[in-house]
């Protein structure tokens, strides 16, 4: 059995340099821009960087700086960024990095920002339930972040026609006002 696990850790670890090699290729050089969802995809998708997990949030500073780049077609990176940061929210997380993950998301439900489609922010918006409901998750940590994502949740549940959408939304919502327990008020959400 030892083998398996030796060989499991040593796996990760050589994925975790492919994966580092390719997205700083990907990012730098415009035609590699498929190669940079690639890169979050696997990232998302492998099991194996489960045990690379501690360094994997040291990247949240760089997720949010390309989570902010203003390029055709970093609308989909963007939506990566979502989906994976809520793949391994449920990870343990340090403290430290929880204001750059609500920030990002802040960022991500921008609706002012040309990048950030609908489906950047209904995919963020639907992929916060996750962050919120993160075992760790402490109110006064998020407070100043509150105000601006559960009104940008409020607006994006306005804007969407899918009933389906508009739930999932709600259920997000229902989420962080159940998280903050009584720092949440009503003049806070409008």
């Amino acid at each position: 059995m030892k083998p398996i696990c030796v060989w499991l850790c040593s796996g990760a670890q050589e994925l975790e340099e492919l994966l580092e090699e390719i997205g700083p290729t990907a990012a730098s050089e415009e035609r590699y821009g498929g190669l940079q969802g690639l890169y979050y995809q696997s990232f998302g998708n492998s099991t194996l960087t489960i045990f690379a997990m501690t360094s994997a949030f040291c990247r949240a500073r760089r997720w949010s700086a390309e989570a902010q780049k203003q390029k055709p077609g970093y609308n989909i990176i963007r939506r990566r960024i979502a989906i994976v940061i809520s793949q391994w929210i449920t990870i343990k997380v340090a403290e430290s990095v929880k204001p750059t993950v609500y920030q990002i998301y802040q960022h991500l439900l921008d609706k002012n920002d040309p990048l950030n489609d609908q489906v950047v922010r209904v995919t963020a918006g639907r992929r916060f339930n996750e962050v919120a409901n993160e075992w760790e998750f402490k109110a006064d940590n998020f407070l100043p972040y509150a105000p601006v994502i559960l009104d940008r949740l409020m607006a994006l549940v306005q804007e969407v026609e899918l009933p389906e959408t508009k739930m999932a939304l709600l259920n997000t919502i229902s989420v962080v006002v159940e998280r903050m327990e009584h720092n949440v008020s009503l003049s806070s959400m409008s």
